[in-house]
């Protein structure tokens, strides 16, 4: 684990150095590049951050992904802290809407036997616990009295993933596939896409569909061509934004929100098969949870 959370951080230094390295008032073919980085990889100055927590619970369901396990899967239970910023730009060329970012950590339980719910599972019984990173982005709608109302999401995080299994049965190809994870540390990506309300100015409720692979094995090299590819396909739609909001105008959240979430749902179920696609990889272990959040602006 060691070596991913070095390999990563080395990564996103070279990235964020890049990215401080452009010249605003640069000229030439590379310009729209720049200005495509500064404007979706960067705060611009005007914009504030402000502190939040997010206290968020869930039910889950964890799969092996069609490799035939003999034993059941019982279901699984999230509860999730989060610490983050959040940010609104409220300076758009269109009235009625505004675009909305989140930076945060997290740190999640995710587990067949909750205690406070009295639960006695039956079959194959989980105990996870993880930790992580993530941005989450989108726009939204403002209230009748001209404040950020309903927020269109769509979410992208790496964590590190802790998973106990109990009774892994007598199967031994079963058995030795989830000794992979049994006990261990294991990195993996999450996506998901939802829904935020303002029921004040300072506090949100939630509602979100996520979806996350953990991967057997760390692999450098097809994790940052996957990096690539993931932002290729999330990111060109951000690239010619400014004409896209003067052709779709207050419809353009709308269009974001179905086409980023519907590239991780397409993407999530590919990587069901293989853990780094669109590169040939071993299957994963994977969990959908749909959640419920309560999120706290400070």
């Amino acid at each position: 684990m060691k070596k991913t959370i070095a390999f990563i951080i080395i990564l996103l230094y070279c990235y964020t150095y890049a990215i401080q390295a452009q010249e605003p008032e640069e000229k030439g073919p590379w310009a729209p590049l720049h200005l495509f980085i500064k404007n979706f990889y960067s705060k611009p100055d005007f914009i504030n951050n402000n502190t939040y927590l997010q206290f968020a619970g869930g039910i889950s369901t964890i799969n092996a992904n069609r490799v035939d396990i003999s034993d059941n899967f019982h279901s699984t239970y999230m509860a999730e802290l989060r610490y983050g910023f959040i940010r609104y730009n409220e300076e758009l060329p269109v009235s009625g809407i505004f675009s909305h970012a989140k930076d945060y950590a997290f740190i999640s339980t995710i587990s067949s036997t909750f205690k406070v719910l009295n639960i006695n599972p039956t079959g194959l019984v989980t105990d996870t616990w993880r930790f992580g990173f993530g941005i989450e982005n989108g726009y939204g709608y403002y209230s009748p009295f001209g404040k950020p109302f309903i927020l269109l999401k769509h979410n992208g995080s790496i964590a590190w993933t802790h998973i106990d299994f109990y009774g892994l049965g007598s199967d031994g190809n079963n058995k030795s596939y989830m000794q992979r994870y049994d006990n261990m540390f294991r990195f993996g990506g999450i996506w998901s896409g939802g829904v935020d309300v303002h029921i004040t100015e300072n506090i949100l409720v939630s509602a979100d569909y996520e979806t996350s692979v953990i991967y057997p094995y760390f692999k450098p090299l097809q994790w940052t061509g996957m990096f690539i590819f993931d932002n290729a396909t999330q990111r060109w739609i951000d690239y010619f934004e400014p004409q896209a909001l003067q052709m779709f105008g207050k419809s353009w959240p709308f269009v974001k929100f179905a086409y980023k979430n519907f590239v991780s749902y397409v993407v999530y179920n590919m990587r069901r098969n293989a853990s780094y696609w669109p590169f040939e990889s071993d299957r994963p272990i994977s969990f959908v949870i749909y959640r419920a959040g309560l999120t706290l602006s400070l």
